[in-house]
């Protein structure tokens, strides 16, 4: 007779134990093959600069056009759009400047670079919340070539933790707009673009036709309404300062994607491309950096190589006027 083996209870036990570490393991080993994958698609995800471009509205900690294949534009570059801290020396403005290897370059405040270098211009600086029109006619007689950065719509963004709002056609923004005209300079205008308030602002356009108005980075704005407002305001100039994927510029109104001016790989938007190459407008067109807040200043090479890449992308005609010679004309700097 064939006796029946009871199992002990030990067995068991020690039976699940194994089949329970079993499974550990092989969690453990899918696991691992699942962030190998991830690993391997993040390596191959990299913009240039070594950034992962899953989106873009990925930042980049720097760009380095030495790592780009396409053509870069490698002419003369005129910074239209920089700044000069309160807080800083005229050191540090003198060798961001020779680092961005410009021909010039325009500071729009808050300080006043008047007299640093004969290669730096400077933009008279006039605070809307407390205006003193005195001090304003008084740099511009200095020599002074142009009046701002204005803020006149400037949503919370970055180190702001409010908004600024001015009505575009108050009294004392007209009375800015008539000095701006009897000194012939232009105003740049920092207003963010919105649906809600945008008509304001081309009602100002419209008023001070004699006025030229430059659109600091663009408003921030998409290209379709950059175009239109081109189109529509003869006496209006917008800068591309801002326009790039930097973590420095990272926190703008606008998402980051729609802030760059590439789509994520450094290849230039199409919509862009096609205004920058517009003959209509690319005269009116300027480059700039906006450097000055916060740390921006320290990535004046990353700033300046995203540019030269997004320019070489259009025609050279195109090129030469947004890099150098729009904003030459405009101010006769040289």
């Amino acid at each position: 007779m064939v006796k029946k083996i009871k199992k002990s209870s030990s067995f068991s036990v020690s039976k699940n134990k194994t089949g329970l570490y079993l499974f550990i393991v092989f969690i453990v080993i899918i696991g691992f093959i699942g962030i190998m994958f991830i690993q391997d698609k993040f390596n191959n995800n990299k913009n240039l600069a070594g950034e992962a471009i899953f989106s873009g509205d990925v930042c980049l900690e720097s760009v380095d056009s030495a790592d780009y294949s396409f053509d870069l534009y490698k002419n003369k570059m005129l910074d239209a759009h920089g700044h000069y801290m309160p807080s800083w020396s005229e050191r540090v403005l003198t060798e961001t400047f020779s680092a961005g290897g410009f021909s010039s370059m325009i500071t729009l405040g808050p300080a006043s670079s008047l007299g640093v270098s004969d290669r730096i211009k400077s933009c008279a600086f006039i605070d809307m919340g407390s205006p003193n029109f005195k001090k304003l006619i008084e740099e511009l007689k200095a020599g002074e070539i142009c009046i701002g950065e204005l803020s006149i719509m400037h949503f919370e963004s970055g180190s702001s933790d409010s908004d600024t709002y001015f009505e575009s056609t108050s009294p004392d923004l007209l009375r800015v707009y008539n000095i701006a005209n009897s000194f012939n300079v232009p105003i740049f205008v920092h207003f963010d673009f919105s649906t809600e308030y945008i008509e304001e602002f081309k009602s100002a356009l419209d008023i001070a036709l004699e006025t030229d108005f430059i659109w600091a980075h663009m408003g921030d704005a998409p290209s379709r309404v950059v175009a239109k407002m081109l189109s529509e305001h003869p006496n209006l100039y917008v800068d591309i300062s801002s326009r790039n994927p930097l973590c420095t510029f990272d926190g703008r109104l606008t998402s980051l994607s729609e802030q760059r001016l590439d789509n994520g790989d450094l290849e230039i938007k199409s919509q862009w491309k096609d205004l920058f190459e517009d003959e209509e407008y690319s005269s009116r067109i300027l480059f700039g950096t906006d450097i000055g807040p916060g740390t921006r200043h320290e990535d004046i090479e990353s700033i300046v190589s995203y540019f030269r890449i997004i320019l070489g992308q259009i025609n050279e005609d195109a090129q030469y006027k947004i890099a150098f010679s729009n904003a030459y004309n405009i101010f006769h700097s040289s």
